[in-house]
């Protein structure tokens, strides 16, 4: 039985490279050095890319009527809720876009309990 092969993910230009080799076959870098700028860069490129795949999916969702009645429901919610302390603005439009989407699903199931097949 041969052992499976281990990949590295440089750091800078985030190549996925053997785990054998020193530097990176892409940029050149030295790899298992774990350099806080290198770190910093890194995490700052994951962040953007998360930022990005969540403003597609906002605009996405947005698109939709349920998005658009979520994204009320939550202000509703984020209004009556900033100003009461335990809950805050943040809990209330949980709420605000939870509620309208519960009530959707279960108008959505009772539009299938109605329909004879």
């Amino acid at each position: 039985m041969t052992d499976p092969t281990i990949f590295e993910q440089c750091t800078k230009c985030l190549e996925t490279v053997d785990g054998d080799v020193r530097y990176c076959s892409q940029c050149g870098a030295l790899l298992g050095s774990k350099d806080e700028g290198d770190i910093v860069e890194q995490a700052k490129h994951y962040v953007s890319q998360a930022a990005q795949e969540l403003a597609e999916t906002g605009k996405e969702a947005m698109e939709t009527e349920l998005g658009k009645k979520m994204a009320g429901g939550a202000a509703i919610g984020a209004l009556a809720g900033a100003p009461i302390p335990i809950i805050g603005w943040f809990a209330g439009a949980l709420a605000g876009a939870g509620i309208v989407a519960y009530r959707h699903r279960n108008r959505d199931n009772a539009d299938q309990d109605d329909d004879p097949e």
